[in-house]
């Protein structure tokens, strides 16, 4: 097993194993965007998701360690994205900035986005947890880590 810590550090990714401290580096090649927003790690599949920092961001989702581009995800409206999760199954759960606060509901394997629905919560102090136990539920917390 290959497990990693992430984070993202402006137009780069750092993944410091857990086994053995070593570090590899993935750079975000955007036209777009103005580094990475947003960066999560799949439970189950060794895949990753992060967003753009910009509005109109798309979503990629990339293999690791060998980071080949499985899926790019692009919203119809103008979205920025403060969070990203994986639930344990095939489901990419993200939420929007302002203007709109929604949260998202993406199939990974078939690009397809699900469901958006405006949360009613205007603050980026959110963040997307997915529950680990049936029947599976997401949830939205708000305030101060």
């Amino acid at each position: 097993m290959n497990e990693a810590i992430a984070f993202n550090l402006h137009a780069f990714i750092v993944f410091r194993s857990l086994q053995n401290e070593q570090e590899l580096y993935y750079r975000a090649d955007s036209d777009n965007g103005d580094g990475i927003a947003v960066v999560a790690g799949h439970k189950n599949f060794p895949i990753f998701a992060f967003a753009e920092k910009c509005w109109k961001a798309k979503i990629f989702i990339i293999s690791y360690p060998d980071f080949a581009k499985i899926s790019t995800f692009e919203s119809k409206d103008e979205s920025i994205y403060v969070g990203l999760a994986f639930s344990e199954t095939e489901h990419l759960i993200a939420l929007t900035g302002m203007p709109k606060y929604k949260l998202q509901v993406w199939f990974w394997r078939t690009h397809d986005l699900l469901v958006s629905k405006e949360t009613g919560m205007f603050t980026d102090k959110q963040k997307i947890t997915c529950s680990n136990s049936l029947p599976r539920s997401e949830e939205r917390r708000v305030g101060k880590e």
